[in-house]
């Protein structure tokens, strides 16, 4: 097969859809782009008011942008109208009886959206096709390489089948739970290489594949400068440690999050004095149940707001901290979370709740901060006031998530190889 500069992006969720998922995507397209690649995407039509905090990433002439809308894409997400809201309750009850699931909709068929895909790598002789986002997407690019000539590479930003959410959060029927299975399965032994963000998504990922033809890579998500306000904030002669967590906040984690709470409220009980060294602010979507509970405990010096922050607005608070949370849930506690680069380049400290696993032991590792030790918060806070919240890993650690370098990396390893 020839190969040439063209590359072909499928991301549901690439901007101007709103979302975290078209993140990683935004950045890398913009990148290759300004690198010489001519960069196509498809990606879903925004169905929302708002767009993706990234949009501004892709506005360039060599980024060449087809959006389409997946079957049933705005009765089931954003139905709007009390009429369509009436009717999504019947096309939820149909999908449920079949293979297809509602809560994921690219597991259905999309023959439009495809065979505008199998258009665009035609009419454009494009020979590399990367797929970011769930195992329907992958099963059905994967169907359309053994039609046509391109080097497929998946893109793997979650666990799918290996996460307990599909067992407890969301209820497969015995037949979506097999579809579901099978669309893994055999889109990771059809494709030429994946690639994913973390060592932990590799490994568990690589005990589904058989085929010897696979390769896999390790990209992680990166922080880029672009993004990124340079100058430091003055927090004046204020030296009140500010802690802060934005982003949503899944049920799974809801736990972790009321745990730290307590913790805080039984500092401020015991050690009043330490108490008042800190302050805690908490951004995100968030279920009510969880948003009141955390009302509840009444604490002076905790801020919470049941809303996503604007990226402007995140950057913002993230630059006035000096300690950033991360919550981890026990299918990710050896993850790398997005949030993770911002921490990283702003040199914040860094608090993990919840699951402890690789990425705790890292963080620990590298001096970038501390544990939440549930059963004994007052030495916890004590640790954190004497850390001088600041990270403290080597510069040539942080360069390992810088994005210019994972692009080049891309582009070495993956795409040129």
């Amino acid at each position: 097969m020839k190969t040439n500069n063209k590359i072909l992006i499928i991301c549901y969720s690439f901007p101007p859809h709103p979302g975290i998922g078209g993140r990683r995507w935004a950045k890398f397209s913009k990148l290759l782009s300004l690198k010489g690649y001519d960069v196509f995407v498809v990606g879903a039509e925004n169905i929302y008011e708002n767009a993706s905090s990234w949009s501004k990433d892709i506005n360039t002439a060599k980024i060449k942008l087809f959006s389409f809308n997946f079957n049933l894409q705005k009765i089931i997400k954003n139905p709007g109208s009390t009429f369509n809201k009436i009717l999504r309750k019947f096309v939820v009850f149909g999908l449920n009886r079949t293979k297809y699931t509602p809560h994921i909709i690219t597991s259905l068929p999309n023959k439009f959206v495809w065979k505008n895909v199998r258009k665009i790598i035609s009419e454009n002789n494009i020979t590399k096709v990367i797929v970011s986002g769930d195992p329907y997407l992958f099963y059905y690019a994967s169907l359309l390489k053994k039609e046509m000539d391109f080097e497929l590479i998946l893109d793997y930003r979650d666990l799918w089948n290996d996460h307990t959410f599909y067992d407890t959060n969301i209820k497969l029927s015995a037949k979506q739970k097999i579809f579901f299975e099978l669309a893994e399965n055999f889109a990771v032994n059809n494709c030429n290489k994946i690639i994913f963000v973390d060592e932990y998504l590799e490994l568990v990922i690589k005990k589904r594949i058989t085929s010897e033809n696979v390769t896999t890579f390790v990209i992680h998500n990166g922080f880029d400068m672009d993004d990124l306000e340079k100058n430091p904030y003055d927090k004046g002669e204020n030296d009140v440690i500010n802690i802060l967590f934005a982003g949503s906040i899944s049920s799974d984690l809801n736990n972790s999050l009321v745990e730290f709470v307590a913790g805080f409220e039984r500092v401020s009980k015991e050690k009043p004095t330490l108490y008042d060294k800190f302050s805690v602010s908490i951004f995100g979507e968030m279920d009510n149940s969880l948003a009141k509970e955390i009302v509840d405990f009444k604490l002076s010096n905790l801020h919470i707001e049941n809303r996503t922050l604007e990226i402007t607005d995140y950057y913002k608070q993230l630059r006035k901290s000096d300690v950033g949370l991360i919550i981890l849930s026990e299918e990710y506690k050896n993850s790398f979370v997005t949030k993770f680069t911002d921490y990283l380049f702003y040199d914040k400290y860094i608090v993990v709740l919840g699951a402890k696993g690789y990425f705790n032991e890292y963080v620990l590792k590298q001096n970038m901060g501390l544990s939440f030790n549930v059963n004994d918060p007052e030495t916890f806070f004590e640790d954190l006031l004497k850390s001088k919240n600041r990270s403290k890993i080597s510069i040539k650690e942080k360069e390992k998530f810088d994005l210019d370098v994972l692009t080049k990396k891309l582009i070495d390893e993956v795409i040129q190889n």
